[in-house]
């Protein structure tokens, strides 16, 4: 079997922009750009990585999509995300306290059977404490600062204790891994 491994918008920044990740981010994608590895990304990764280059780093428009295009070569798997992936982030969302786009990327690694890649201290916590394959290690890491948005401590909506919801969200679970085997 293909490995498979998510990755998200903070491994792809250093790959393009001289950061203090950009060794251990290319020592992380050089065996997998050169092996069968398969790696996979949201939609969503096209936007926030064309958000950080062309407003943190200030990118012009032809810039942006020069890397669009490098990256393409990396022969990145790119999946929309349907209403049982979505779900399974809205759950990931509220047990793992992380954002909805984050969330994203811990629910493909989940369905597409896939490690994750990420720089996210947050993100790679909640995938190590669902079982996936995270890298790079923890060291390597890094702490991002958090706008807080409805509460201070984990979200546990009045939903997530319905049974009915429950089972609906087992079921879509269910569905969307069945959709990867």
């Amino acid at each position: 079997m293909t490995e498979r491994v998510v990755i998200d918008a903070s491994i792809a920044v250093p790959l393009v922009v001289s950061e203090s990740a950009t060794p251990t981010v290319s020592r992380l994608i050089r065996p997998w750009a050169e092996s069968a590895t398969e790696l996979i990304v949201p939609f969503q990764f096209w936007l926030e990585l064309s958000n950080v280059l062309g407003r943190r780093h200030r990118r012009p428009p032809e810039a942006t999509i020069e890397v669009l295009v490098l990256l393409d070569g990396l022969g990145l798997r790119t999946l929309e995300a349907d209403r049982p992936l979505l779900l399974l982030a809205i759950d990931a969302m509220a047990r793992h306290e992380l954002s909805a786009y984050d969330a994203l990327y811990l629910a493909l690694a989940q369905s597409t059977y896939a490690g994750l890649a990420t720089l996210d201290r947050r993100l790679a916590a909640a995938a190590s404490a669902e079982g996936l394959s995270v890298q790079p290690a923890d060291d390597e890491r890094l702490a991002e600062t958090r706008v807080a948005y409805a509460s201070d401590g984990p979200l546990e909506p009045l939903w997530l204790r319905s049974a009915a919801v429950g089972r609906h969200i087992a079921e879509l679970r269910r569905a969307a891994l069945e959709r990867v085997t």
